[in-house]
């Protein structure tokens, strides 16, 4: 990505954030809870950014069913790995920073002059609760069927 001009790499960015916030809810987070027998605030951030790397579809089908996942968790339990992708977020700025030697501060600046996008993570307003295994459960059964009892971590 430090090869495309300046300009594209905000617009990268811009264009992730449109999309990564959409995924800030609480289905998505009760599943990445399942999945990962818990998750913090930090980690449902990774984990956003790495439903966003499955791509297109996996990422709208998330959205409206996060069981739709399920193949994808799977795959990562067999690699021993889990569902976050922390490196995705600094992306751009890593980009930036490579093309211009410059720092994170003054990608900010740009990207606020550039993007001129104000795109904030909507409030989530949680129907599950942690301590409630048994709604849980019946919220997402399949993925807690798989990793209720045996998560990834």
């Amino acid at each position: 990505m430090s090869r495309k001009p300046v300009k594209d790499i905000i617009m990268f960015e811009s264009i992730f954030k449109q999309y990564y916030y959409k995924l800030h809810t609480s289905n998505l987070w009760a599943a990445a809870y399942i999945v990962m027998g818990g998750c913090s605030d930090d980690c449902f951030d990774y984990f956003r950014a790495w439903v966003l790397y499955l791509g297109k579809d996996p990422y709208e089908a998330a959205i409206q069913n996060p069981e739709t996942m399920l193949p994808y968790f799977i795959l990562l339990k067999e690699q021993e790995e889990i569902p976050q992708l922390e490196e995705l977020l600094s992306a751009a700025c890593m980009a930036y920073e490579e093309k211009t030697g410059l720092d994170d501060d003054r990608y900010d600046k740009l990207y606020h002059q550039l993007a001129k996008d104000d795109y904030t993570e909507p409030e989530i307003e949680f129907d599950w609760n942690e301590d409630d295994e048994e709604g849980l459960r019946q919220k997402f059964p399949l993925l807690w069927e798989a990793f209720g009892e045996n998560p990834l971590d």
